[in-house]
């Protein structure tokens, strides 16, 4: 199911002339895209192949274990990405660091 959550977003990402669910322009600002269902999640960006999509693994600054005991259960991989990766902070972070656009012939691509 999971799966089918991040192919959900590869049909969203089409040109609505190929994919009639296809509405590619709310994509152009995008920089991460999260795939969830049920207590799984992984994130990639657009464009990305399904194969280099990603668990969130760390919920920095918290550890698993604390994380676990704010829960009052095991988190699920869903809660170590709500926990890490967007927390405002950590997702600044991302943004601000680790985000590149390509350009071809001088000018943005897409």
């Amino acid at each position: 199911m999971l799966d089918e959550a991040v192919s959900q977003l590869f049909r969203y990402q089409a040109p609505a002339r190929i994919r009639e669910q296809g509405a590619p322009r709310l994509f152009e600002t995008a920089q991460i895209l999260i795939g969830t269902c049920g207590q799984k999640a992984v994130y990639g960006t657009v464009g990305t192949p399904k194969r280099f999509w990603a668990e969130w693994k760390v919920p920095y600054p918290l550890s698993v274990e604390h994380l676990a005991k704010e829960l009052g259960r095991q988190p699920s991989a869903q809660d170590v990405m709500l926990y890490g990766l967007l927390k405002p902070s950590n997702l600044l972070d991302v943004m601000r660091n680790f985000t590149v656009f390509e350009r071809q012939a001088g000018r943005p691509c897409g």
